[in-house]
């Protein structure tokens, strides 16, 4: 497909994105109760993560910088997690991998999704 711009990446940060929000909805049964919240904040943030995929359009430079705010605090909240269950032993080894995978996917993503804002960023247009 061809888009207004060379380095758009949006595609891929979606994609991302849903594949972190189908991990997260399907592991949540099992890890609720190591993740020391309300589930309705889980489920909210699965829902946002949806709707950004959903709303990611090439032409929007707002798209672009709330898939990378999900892309930063996805990757913070879950390398931290990662981090501390390891470190508290309290954890599972399962919930462990989860949350490193979920790490690795927001690192990907945000790294697709910084792109995209920047050559936004530098683009003449501002409908871009």
């Amino acid at each position: 497909m061809k888009y207004a711009f060379k380095h758009y990446y949006g595609d891929i940060v979606r994609y991302l994105f849903l594949a972190a929000g189908i991990l997260m909805l399907l592991t949540l049964p099992m890890f609720q109760g190591f993740i020391g919240l309300p589930v309705i904040f889980s489920i909210l943030a699965i829902a946002g993560l949806g709707i950004a995929a959903g709303l990611t359009n090439p032409q929007q430079f707002i798209s672009a910088a709330v898939n990378f705010s999900f892309s930063v605090i996805g990757f913070v909240t879950f390398a931290y997690s990662s981090v501390a269950s390891y470190q508290s032993m309290e954890s599972t080894d399962k919930f462990l991998l989860t949350n490193v995978i979920l790490a690795a996917i927001f690192l990907f993503a945000l790294y697709f999704s910084m792109k995209t804002l920047r050559a936004q960023m530098l683009t003449n247009d501002p409908t871009l």
